[in-house]
């Protein structure tokens, strides 16, 4: 990767460690939701692109990234409430983040398997950043 772009994934990085509580328990919901909700929009646009909808496809990828994380949210509400009441609006920064950092809704029709094998690594680095940062947080 190139330096500055390793730079803007790092900074890019403390949008999800700022907001958030620094325990270790809320440093991994926010990782998994975050590979959770990248996965699934990538999953999203391959079955989006297979039926053609146009200038309507980016309409659809927000509305169904709404969906998502509505569900992911109650499915954590589910699961751990004292987490869910926890992170709050906060859950929220999330899809915005992803959407943001990682484009998704790029108008560029490209190889799905690069544009999963980039977005993953970059993913990867930064979530690996801020699992380091929770840790840190958290010990000290």
């Amino acid at each position: 990767m190139k330096r500055s772009l390793v730079f803007m994934l790092l900074v890019s990085a403390l949008a999800l460690v700022v907001p958030f509580p620094g325990r270790l328990a809320f440093g991994i919901v926010v990782i998994l939701f975050t590979y959770l909700i990248s996965l699934t929009l990538i999953g999203t646009k391959v079955l989006l692109q297979k039926f053609v909808f146009g200038d309507s496809e980016p309409f659809f990828m927000l509305f169904l990234t709404i969906f998502y994380t509505l569900l992911f949210k109650q499915l954590l509400c589910l699961f751990s409430p004292v987490i869910n009441l926890t992170l709050d609006f906060t859950f929220y920064i999330i899809p915005f983040y992803v959407l943001f950092f990682f484009p998704i809704l790029n108008e560029k029709k490209i190889d799905i398997k690069i544009d999963f094998v980039e977005n993953l690594k970059k993913l990867s680095f930064t979530m690996f950043f801020v699992f380091i940062m929770y840790v840190l947080r958290d010990l000290v």
